[in-house]
């Protein structure tokens, strides 16, 4: 899924807070005011369970969960327990089995942090910085011989403070004498000037030297290097990138646009005049190598390092498409095919919404499986996953067999049928593969056909809790339901991390209540998505399971369907509802930021859960860039602190 990107007003916290646009409001007494706080709307509602996670003292009238025996006792969290609605949980994912009681639940003395693991490491190296760097994109290393050009490199624990979006830009379509050319970054969001740079076409004019003249432009101009702003030349003639970091804006509103943290304060625009044509194509928080002499390499924007620290080595690599625009085609020019295997998946930014695998390669080009519509300056991500198809019909059987096994699949990978529900079919390459003949033998059993795909990728395990006692309004009197999760999001540096807190019918626990018309069953608090293909720093959803009429949009934060804009993962936060038959209210810190009429499926009460995802193999999701490319930053947690229901008293 992509945020949808619209312009905020810049205003401060204050202001802020009571801006909002007011839709039809039904009469209910009960019905929050839009302008009050989340403990004002809840201030006489009676707690129906209050949970403290960890090992330390629970508040006053809260009870401890200290260990998995007492968790057990209140939530179901393991995979032998979770019956329906688990069995449609987020499909699209492939990160839930299996658990392990030790590592995907971990109680500290103030949180249950449900844990994401990368058994096996995914492949990961590292290096060590030799030289202190500030706002540099060159790096002294160690040794550089075993890094290559495109590879994706992190800092770790320090990541965050190094990450920048990387935007491409590209140049291309007939240059006229007399176009122009315009390149404009708003600031207004940290109130600062618009600042815009133009150039003319003349009838000497090459796309290659009018994107350099916007490289020297914004790297000259000291108002833009004061932000970290910088830009690079790309591959292609008419390309070039514009990279920006987090903004450190510590006087500003907790979340939103301008808030600490948030990459959405810069918008770019780019203008055109005749035929010419100057366009925004993809943009990645990721970071990679661009360049490399002796020990020292050059990245894709400037970081900050110290002698001593790590610099860890991915094994995805970042390219860029080489010659002029095409259109569709199987067959992509690249720099160079270096490091890429036959069967390995790749992603085209923006332009393809499926994992490709790569069918043959020369040493400039690589053809995979299907059309793709590609442009110069394009940004083509080689991933850690494979994919190969099945020769032979599977029926129940632990063994798969092809025409030929990709070299980069190992045991101790995942597997599932491209395109299906992972959560029904993973299995795990268990301890054999062979080459004549070409076998893998599974953990588990799978059903597949022939010429089925196979898709096989890193292990990731992770975990989720579902509260074993269900909740529904209009029933026992409680027309309004409360719910407030304390907790510690990932933040933008757990690329791949999708943390969600939210409701989900369970059939189970009926109601006995009649299923009002066009009602539905699934109310998300919090669906936070960490792309690495993105504007937005984090795309943080609340939703209900059907479209609804909205009521109230409070628009310096929200945009109509996600909280864009803010990494939420810096602080503590409080993820709040306010849950009736028809309507819900969505706050986060207390702040009211939207609400929606919404019929909830009342014959059947709903379970509240908690669960840390790591990425997808989904093709709804794979044009964004939603697996994790950067394993260092594995464990990734969702460190769960206190949940609170509430019910309007009697």
């Amino acid at each position: 899924m992509k945020a949808t990107r619209r312009g905020f007003l810049a205003l401060g916290y204050g202001a802020a807070i009571g801006l909002g646009s007011d839709f039809a409001r039904p009469a209910n007494a009960r019905q929050p005011n839009f302008t009050a706080s989340f403990d004002a709307a809840v201030e006489n509602y009676a707690p129906l369970a209050d949970y403290s996670f960890g090992t330390g003292a629970a508040p006053s009238g809260a009870t401890r969960i200290a260990d998995a025996d007492i968790l057990a006792s209140f939530f179901n969290h393991w995979a032998a327990n979770l019956r329906s609605p688990t069995a449609t949980i987020n499909t699209e994912n492939q990160r839930y089995m299996p658990f392990s009681s030790r590592d995907n639940f971990v109680f500290t003395e103030d949180a249950l942090e449900l844990t994401a693991t990368l058994p096996h490491g995914g492949g990961l190296g590292s290096v060590v910085v030799t030289a202190n760097a500030a706002r540099s994109r060159i790096l002294a290393v160690s040794d550089a011989s075993a890094i290559f050009v495109g590879q994706v490199v992190s800092f770790g624990e320090r990541q965050l403070a190094n990450q920048h979006v990387t935007l491409g830009c590209g140049i291309r379509g007939k240059l006229t004498n007399g176009d122009s050319v315009t390149l404009s970054f708003d600031l207004s969001a940290i109130g600062r000037e618009e600042i815009t740079f133009s150039e003319s076409v003349s009838a000497t004019s090459t796309h290659q030297a009018l994107a350099q003249s916007f490289v020297h432009g914004v790297n000259a101009d000291a108002r833009l290097s004061a932000l970290g702003i910088a830009a690079v030349k790309g591959g292609s003639p008419g390309s070039y990138w514009i990279t920006y970091p987090r903004l450190n804006n510590p006087g500003g509103p907790p979340f939103g646009k301008a808030a600490n943290g948030s990459m959405q304060w810069l918008s770019l625009s780019t203008g055109r005049n005749g035929s010419v044509t100057h366009e925004r194509k993809a943009s990645v928080f990721l970071t990679w190598v661009t360049g490399r002499e002796g020990n020292n390499v050059t990245l894709n924007h400037p970081v900050t390092a110290q002698a001593g620290q790590r610099l860890h080595l991915m094994p995805s690599k970042m390219m860029e498409r080489s010659d002029a625009y095409q259109g569709i085609s199987a067959t992509i020019p690249l720099a160079d095919t270096d490091r890429l295997e036959i069967g390995q998946a790749v992603t085209f930014g923006y332009n393809d919404r499926q994992y490709r695998p790569i069918v043959s390669k020369t040493a400039d080009s690589i053809t995979v499986n299907g059309g793709v519509n590609v442009t110069e300056g394009l940004f083509v991500t080689s991933q850690p996953i494979w994919l190969a198809k099945v020769a032979a019909e599977a029926k129940s059987s632990n063994m798969l067999s092809f025409e030929a096994i990709p070299a980069g699949v190992s045991v101790g990978h995942q597997v599932i049928q491209q395109d299906t529900n992972p959560n029904n079919n993973v299995k795990v390459v268990a301890i054999d593969r062979t080459s004549s003949p070409q076998t893998v033998t599974l953990s588990g059993r799978i059903t597949m056909p022939v010429d089925g795909t196979a898709l096989f990728h890193p292990p990731i395990h992770s975990g989720q809790i579902w509260s074993k006692i269900g909740y529904t309004p209009g029933e026992f009197g409680r027309d309004w339901i409360a719910l407030e999760l304390e907790c510690n999001l990932p933040d933008t540096a757990d690329v791949g991390a999708w943390p969600a807190f939210w409701l989900f019918r369970d059939f189970n626990q009926l109601t006995g209540m009649p299923t009002p018309k066009d009602s539905a069953s699934e109310i998300d608090m919090t669906d936070l998505f960490v792309y690495w293909s993105n504007l937005s720093t984090n795309c943080h959803r609340p939703a209900n399971g059907k479209p609804t009429s909205e009521i109230y949009r409070n628009t310096a934060f929200h945009n109509g369907e996600y909280v864009v804009g803010n990494n939420v993962g810096l602080k503590t936060r409080k993820i709040q509802a306010i849950w009736s038959t028809d309507q819900v209210f969505y706050y986060i810190d207390g702040i009211l930021v939207w609400a929606r009429n919404f019929t909830y499926n009342r014959s059947a009460r709903a379970q509240i859960a908690a669960n840390l995802a790591v990425g997808t193999t989904s093709a709804n999701f794979t044009s964004n860039g939603f697996f994790p490319l950067d394993f260092s930053r594995f464990p990734i947690k969702f460190r769960l602190k206190r949940l609170r229901i509430l019910a309007a008293a009697d």
